[in-house]
């Protein structure tokens, strides 16, 4: 397909699934914006341009220590992002942020700074576990914190959303965990982002009921995948791996999810200069066009 087909390809499935997924176009709603890390060295409003083009909604905006924005310059040059992918048709579908507490400094601003803006929801920074210590009594702590910053967003109305990751040290890693952890807090206040490719890292054969246990919690989707090499976990495009269509079925199943976030990890995790982003352009259309296809 030559580039211009696949444009009008691309947009006309975007307009397609901003007004719902599936055939009929009064289902549910869903949300589909690209992790913006490797797209950092270009201008948001360029980031707008090729999103557009792209059809995406939007974009998972890095708005943290090391992001595109730093949280100490976000009251100058936020709302100018907000702006510029407005002019072409876009937003910020969730914030990722370095926040997990309640009482980090400058966290409660920056929080109200994207209500403001109409930033509905944003991705927390992780829990890490000290393995030299109980997991259990660790537990407890962060649940107290969780309290406390869902007590915060509900008195802002923003959400928070916990993304499950990988790793050894990663609360929520698999999935049990973090359910205890979030407790009675309801979802409107700090929800599950489940992440398809660390849990089928993480949860081995047991993934249906870990996705069982988070699935009343689930605000958001993660979108990605991996496959096993010499035992380790290689990233690659999206339904070419452990992450299939039978997977994202079972985590959608029986509920609402009104955002989706493609992580198009494959290329490295490091921006690229623009002149390289070609072929990430490529991937992103062609792993939208599988997510698409299992919605």
């Amino acid at each position: 397909m030559d580039r211009r087909a696949f444009l009008g390809t691309a947009l006309m499935t975007g307009a397609a699934t901003r007004i719902g997924w599936g055939a009929d176009p009064t289902a549910r709603g869903v949300e589909i914006g690209a992790f913006e890390k490797i797209f950092q060295r270009l201008s948001y409003d360029e980031i707008g341009r090729r999103m557009a083009e792209l059809g995406l909604d939007g974009i998972e905006a890095t708005i943290r220590p090391g992001g595109h924005i730093e949280p100490e310059r976000a009251a100058d040059e936020l709302p100018a992002a907000v702006e510029a992918l407005r002019k072409h048709g876009r937003r910020i579908v969730v914030m990722a942020s370095g926040i997990n507490r309640a009482d980090q400094p400058g966290a409660a601003d920056l929080l109200k700074l994207a209500k403001r803006l109409g930033i509905t929801r944003y991705r927390m920074n992780y829990y890490r576990y000290d393995l030299k210590k109980s997991p259990r009594a660790q537990v407890e702590e962060f649940k107290a914190q969780a309290r406390d910053l869902a007590a915060l967003n509900r008195e802002i109305g923003i959400q928070a959303v916990y993304q499950n990751h990988a790793g050894a040290n990663m609360v929520g890693a698999v999935l049990w965990d973090l359910d205890a952890v979030l407790g009675e807090i309801p979802k409107e206040e700090i929800g599950v982002g489940l992440d398809l490719r660390h849990t089928l890292v993480e949860s081995g054969e047991a993934w249906k009921t870990g996705m069982a246990l988070v699935r009343p919690r689930i605000a958001m989707i993660y979108a990605k995948d991996f496959k096993w090499e010499k035992n380790r976990p290689v990233n690659v495009a999206l339904g070419t791996g452990r992450v299939t269509k039978e997977v994202f079925k079972e985590a959608t199943k029986g509920i609402d999810v009104p955002a989706m976030a493609l992580h198009v990890e494959y290329f490295g995790h490091k921006p690229l200069a623009p002149e390289a982003l070609g072929p990430v352009m490529e991937a992103h259309g062609n792993d939208l066009k599988t997510l698409r296809s299992w919605m």
